[in-house]
């Protein structure tokens, strides 16, 4: 996981480097910028099967892993299998046979976002207030956020994404006054 969160003030407006005075620092002065950017990788999961093959009621199994499983990175592209990873390095386990697959051996897609806000503080006649004007974007780019793959061998959408977080983009506007 990597996060970066970020703070600036933009130069523009009074003691600022640029436009201390006149028209240009009463539209751009006293404006800053935040945000926080997050990448991180996805999470592992477990390929599973069908628990039948056990003849053991009420006990999961495990895919028995053939073969290497490389990560394809495929979700639903156009023209392309929506396969994340090579399914065919797994199999069924044969009747009545434990698994040789492990636990977490998979890992899902990763997420990549970014918060981003910009506000201006107005100060006001009276000392000591001021008033304060907030916009703020959530998953500003509005990059999808994939959850895991179906990992059971035994479903029809073994090795692809079926579904995503509830994280659009959004955006809110804030008002606040401080004395």
């Amino acid at each position: 996981m990597f996060t970066q969160s970020y703070m600036y003030e933009l130069p523009f407006g009074n003691g600022k480097r640029w436009l201390q005075d006149g028209p240009g620092r009463g539209i751009l002065g006293d404006w800053q910028v935040q945000g926080i950017f997050s990448a991180l990788k996805g999470e592992p999961f477990t390929i599973t099967a069908s628990g039948s093959t056990l003849n053991s009621p009420g006990n999961s199994q495990r895919a028995n892993v053939v073969g290497t499983p490389n990560i394809i990175g495929d979700i639903a592209g156009p023209g392309g299998t929506g396969l994340f990873f090579s399914t065919d390095a797994f199999a069924i386990p044969a009747q009545n046979t434990l698994d040789n697959g492990g636990r977490n051996i998979v890992t899902g897609p990763g997420l990549v976002n970014l918060d981003f806000s910009v506000f201006r503080r107005f100060p006001l006649p009276r000392e000591g207030m001021d008033l304060t004007l907030r916009v703020e974007s959530f998953n500003f780019f509005n990059t999808p956020h994939f959850n895991n793959l179906q990992g059971n061998i035994n479903n029809s959408n073994f090795g692809r994404v079926t579904s995503t977080q509830e994280d659009q983009r959004g955006f809110q506007f804030g008002l606040t006054l401080r004395f």
